[in-house]
């Protein structure tokens, strides 16, 4: 769930500062995704896949 919210907001930030460019808010939402968030969604990320169950028929 972490994971995909991550995607969808730097997703919407990306999509907000394509529109304008110079909008300082924006901008500065999409820096903290970056800057901040990134880390822990890559974290959660990783404990995903570390749990994974592989699908079946699949060794």
């Amino acid at each position: 769930m972490l994971v995909r919210r991550y995607s969808r907001e730097l997703k919407i930030a990306c999509d907000e500062l394509h529109g304008d460019p110079f909008d300082a808010d924006a901008r500065a939402h999409l820096l903290r995704l970056i800057l901040q968030d990134s880390q822990i969604a890559d974290a959660a990320k990783s404990r995903l896949n570390r749990i994974q169950v592989p699908a079946v028929g699949r060794p």
